[in-house]
């Protein structure tokens, strides 16, 4: 059985596309459409790809503003200036907008259009998708969800603009926010004190570092001290999956070695093992505000339907760690790699912001290290994307002297807090690794340098 799909068609606003199109030929209120629409409004395929030509046109550019003979000239370059276009275009041009619904109206409509398009669509193919019996319907209920948190989102990209007089009370509610929200800590008493905000709602934290180096330990370690102080923790693991993180937190919550849980089919059942490790998942069903999301294809905007449907389950989410940020699925599939990431780090940090969670992103350092001397990882060495620097609240990079000069133990991890908006930087904080058939650490505290002599000048 195939359900046919409705007709989307009626759900259009023809004049009102032509319309916008007017304005923004001739630079009427630019910024305000160019801060509000995308592309996606448009059911005019036409108006759609002309909106970008504009678009581009204004930002490559930087101009405030559009030159109607410039866009021609982008278009004769497209090759897409036919005869028929250009007389088109200077009809659009001579236009009296004066005539035309209001510009706000125009956009309203055509993003509720536009809205109520893409709804019927992605409600469409989940319907056929679930009348196919052999489809997993927990996979096309998450998808549905993903794709209904994505059109709660919106197209809009409005800007806030506070006028004088809407400062004080802006500024009032911004204060009473931040007092009566509680940042989260680490629980590692030294660590924290250092750390000025710890990991506020809204913001976002990046751990760093080199393959091996100890991230996913380290994230595993910091997610056991929040959970057990009653903090909210979703643990999004598209690299690893369920077992393994839990291998990992098991090891650490019970002092039993890792490789028994890889060889745990020699354990005998009466083992006591056994019923430390049932004790210990008791303790995570009883006592953890916990999730996990092992799914190794979620994307950004499965993240942020995670977040919400555990919320709605009744357990709250503070803090979300991602291991790895860029095996999101959507994060590996664009050709300009640095510039989706980019868009993605967008993403992650409004999800921060509308959710009021901390968001915590586990990142590989390029491999740059490798070829110096010193290899310990600098802000520079973040692979493919400047706006890790940039978007980041925090920054830690992870670095073992041991795991290079082998005349010295590898117990030792060096977490280096580079960045921490409104606090210190340029510091080390130092844990002892326990035992790395455990994955358990503990602090030792900051790191003196020794001062190097200066010499003559």
């Amino acid at each position: 059985m195939q359900i046919q799909i409705p007709d989307i068609d009626q759900f259009v606003y023809p004049e009102g596309e032509e319309w916008l199109i007017a304005h923004l030929l001739q630079n009427i209120k630019v910024d305000d459409i160019t801060s509000v629409v995308e592309s996606s409004l448009f059911k005019n395929q036409f108006f759609a790809g002309l909106y970008n030509v504009c678009y581009e046109y204004i930002t490559t550019t930087g101009k405030g503003n559009l030159h109607f003979q410039s866009v021609l000239a982008v278009l004769h370059s497209m090759g897409k200036a036919k005869e028929e276009t250009i007389t088109y275009l200077n009809h659009l041009y001579a236009l009296d907008t004066r005539q035309a619904p209001s510009l706000d109206y125009i956009i309203e409509q055509l993003t509720d259009l536009s809205s109520r398009r893409r709804l019927i669509f992605s409600l469409y193919t989940k319907m056929n998708r679930a009348l196919d019996g052999t489809t997993d319907i927990k996979k096309v209920i998450a998808d549905t969800e993903e794709d209904l948190s994505l059109l709660q989102q919106g197209t809009s990209k409005g800007v806030e603009v506070f006028l004088a007089k809407d400062v004080p009370e802006r500024r009032k509610a911004g204060l009473m926010e931040r007092r009566d929200t509680n940042s989260v800590y680490t629980y590692w008493d030294g660590f924290d004190a250092k750390l000025s905000e710890g990991f506020a709602p809204g913001k976002m934290t990046i751990i760093a570092g080199r393959t091996s180096m100890g991230k996913s330990f380290f994230k595993t370690n910091l997610i056991i001290n929040m959970a057990n102080n009653g903090i909210g923790v979703m643990n999004v693991c598209p690299e690893q999956g369920f077992d393994s993180e839990h291998d990992r937190i098991d090891a650490i919550m019970t002092g039993i070695h890792l490789k028994v849980f890889s060889k745990i089919k020699n354990v005998p059942i009466g083992d006591p093992k056994f019923e430390k490790i049932k004790l210990q998942q008791e303790r995570i069903s009883t006592q953890w505000n916990y999730s996990c999301v092992p799914t190794r294809t979620i994307t950004v905007a499965g993240v942020r339907s995670a977040i919400r449907r555990t919320k709605r389950s009744g357990v709250k989410v503070n803090v979300v760690f991602i291991d790895l940020f860029d095996r999101l699925d959507d994060v590996n599939v664009a050709k300009e790699k640095t510039a989706n990431i980019s868009r993605k780090l967008m993403e992650i940090e409004r999800i921060g912001d509308e959710e009021k969670v901390h968001i915590v992103l586990l990142v590989q350092v390029g491999r740059a290290t490798e070829s110096r001397k010193d290899h310990r990882p600098a802000m520079s060495d973040l692979r493919d994307c400047g706006n890790y620097e940039q978007d980041a609240d925090n920054i830690f990079l992870l670095y073992r002297e041991g795991y290079y000069n082998k005349e010295i133990e590898d117990n030792i991890l060096d977490v280096e807090v580079v960045k921490q908006r409104g606090g210190n930087a340029g510091w080390v904080y130092q844990f002892m690794i326990v035992d790395k058939e455990i994955l358990a650490i503990a602090p030792i505290g900051e790191k003196k340098f020794e001062m190097q002599p200066q010499g003559n000048s």
